[in-house]
């Protein structure tokens, strides 16, 4: 019997309970279409157990101690499509306009913009939030700020706090930016580059359930980045996610969805601004 067949051949309680458990701890929600896709991404896992078939796995899963393999299933089923800038007309309207108006209705008190990038990946969502910050500190003078970023899977934070990246895949909206935030590597590394550490310092990266109750954030924060995350989440989920992210935004405080999402199925209070990015008012 072939690998292939082995893989489609996924019992329908069994695909049950395993999406049960990935919803309950992660509320990442997987419709019946998914079961392909999830036995294609777990089959590994599968094995590493040494489980037979999949009500073993299952049992498995249940019977392990702690949360070390519910992380690892969760880990192997979300996505981590990602790259430099993607979505670019939010780094360019931050650029234009909108990070002027946040500034200037920033709290005199505060002396730190706070930023977060919701679902980091490996790390380039978050450095391009931080190039865009540095970019208008240098044309417009220097602002205090600081890019908080969370992820749940912990494979693609490995990737994220190493911060290495192939030179070609960095699709920079200026060449300039290369040499002023990247580090071209030599030799055993030719082709790769490496975020300065000026620009590292000011991006923390976490591993983070977006739904638990205490996240390694500040309370308060001025820009939200949680794009292309609520198409993963059933509506009561999507609720409870909007209403937690718009009290943590200042007034004034932004949250950028991506293109493809809306919130238009959540009660909020947002102001929408277009394309994908919503204001909390004052």
């Amino acid at each position: 019997m072939s690998d292939t067949h082995l893989l489609q051949d996924i019992d329908d309680r069994v695909f049950e309970e395993l999406c049960q458990l990935i919803y309950q701890h992660s509320r990442i929600c997987l419709t019946s279409e998914k079961k392909t896709f999830l036995s294609s991404r777990l089959d590994r896992h599968k094995r590493e157990l040494q489980a037979d078939n999949w009500g073993a796995y299952l049992d498995k899963l249940k019977r392990a101690p702690g949360l070390v393999e519910i992380e690892n299933v969760i880990d192997l089923v979300s996505t981590n499509h990602t790259y430099f800038f993607r979505e670019p007309s939010h780094f360019e309207r931050l650029s234009q306009d909108l990070l002027g108006a946040v500034i200037k209705s920033h709290p005199a008190k505060k002396s730190l913009l706070q930023c977060w990038s919701v679902a980091a990946s490996s790390g380039e969502e978050a450095f391009s939030l931080a190039i865009t910050l540095a970019e208008y500190e240098r044309q417009f003078g220097a602002i205090n700020w600081h890019v908080h970023a969370t992820d749940i899977s912990r494979r693609v934070l490995i990737k994220a706090h190493a911060s290495i990246y192939d030179i070609d895949q960095l699709n920079l909206p200026s060449v300039d930016l290369l040499t002023r935030y990247f580090k071209k590597g030599t030799g055993e590394y030719e082709g790769l580059c490496k975020v300065k550490r000026h620009l590292i310092q000011r991006v923390k990266f976490a591993h983070a359930n977006v739904f638990q109750p205490t996240l390694p954030v500040p309370d308060y924060l001025d820009i939200i980045f949680c794009r292309n995350v609520l198409i993963y989440f059933d509506t009561p989920s999507r609720q409870l996610l909007i209403t937690r992210l718009e009290n943590m935004l200042e007034p004034g405080g932004l949250l950028l969805i991506g293109h493809t999402e809306n919130l238009s199925s959540v009660s909020h209070k947002l102001q929408h601004l277009g394309g994908g990015i919503f204001r909390r008012p004052h």
